[in-house]
């Protein structure tokens, strides 16, 4: 039988109870190691979402590439767009970045510069590849950025233009690719692998994939045993070769 206070027994076991359901130094020193060890087993796999997730973007912006080089050679003639001198952008009013992309519905570059709206990788544009790190903040169009660009090999050189239709291989022959810089054309010695050792390209034919670097690279500082220049023709379309640059073997430059 208790003979005083009720309410200090009260606080007694209240205080009995929480001393009993509290963490002691150890086990706290162990929840803190518990919770670093699965953060660092999740940023990994966050970190891999967020790149599928960018790559899944750059990929949709090639397929639109591919749709709008579908529909303009159907326009015209099968003739297609000029490669552009890229600096400045509104210096190539005809060039593929100024044409092409009123095919789905995009502004051209001429007007995203003009209007103060430089493509960037956060601006979510047909442009705009999500993974490209060393784009200026405020590109202009006297000096722009790139992030995608024209097969060069598809446009000689001088005033003539290829067709669709004198690919010899229009699946497997690259229409447009990544890109890095201030040219708005590049090759398989330039493109950059940008998504898991690879890059997302888009064909003659319209369709676009991801590639692996080692597939359609030229001139691979990597791979030694394969050194043909991009600009080999021969070495474009030797034996073994799936992914192609040129439209066809001996294609002028």
């Amino acid at each position: 039988m208790f003979y005083g206070d009720p309410s200090k027994l009260r606080r007694s076991s209240l205080k009995n109870r929480l001393s009993r359901s509290g963490f002691t130094f150890t086990e706290l020193l162990v929840a803190v190691a518990l919770a670093a060890i699965l953060t660092g087993m999740l940023l990994p796999t966050l970190k891999t979402a967020e790149e599928t997730q960018k790559a899944a973007v750059c990929l949709a912006n090639m397929h639109q590439w591919g749709l709008a080089i579908s529909m303009y050679s159907e326009d015209w003639n099968d003739y297609i767009p000029p490669e552009g001198a890229g600096t400045p952008a509104s210096g190539s009013p005809y060039a593929w970045y100024n044409v092409l992309s009123p095919y789905v519905g995009a502004p051209s570059l001429i007007t995203l510069y003009a209007e103060g709206r430089p493509p960037t990788p956060s601006s979510k544009s047909v442009y705009s590849c999500p993974s490209t790190t060393n784009c200026p903040a405020n590109p202009t169009d006297a000096s722009p950025f790139y992030m995608y660009g024209m097969n060069n090999r598809m446009d000689p050189n001088g005033p003539a233009l290829f067709k669709r239709a004198q690919c010899v291989q229009p699946s497997n022959t690259v229409m447009f690719c990544e890109n890095d810089g201030s040219f708005s054309q590049s090759n398989g010695k330039y493109c950059p692998p940008r998504h898991n050792g690879g890059a997302n390209l888009t064909f003659v034919d319209g369709h676009a994939e991801w590639i692996k670097w080692e597939d359609y690279c030229r001139q691979c500082p990597a791979n030694p045993a394969d050194p043909d220049d991009s600009s080999a023709l021969s070495g474009d379309w030797k034996a073994g070769r799936k992914y192609h640059w040129f439209p066809y073997k001996n294609a002028p430059t």
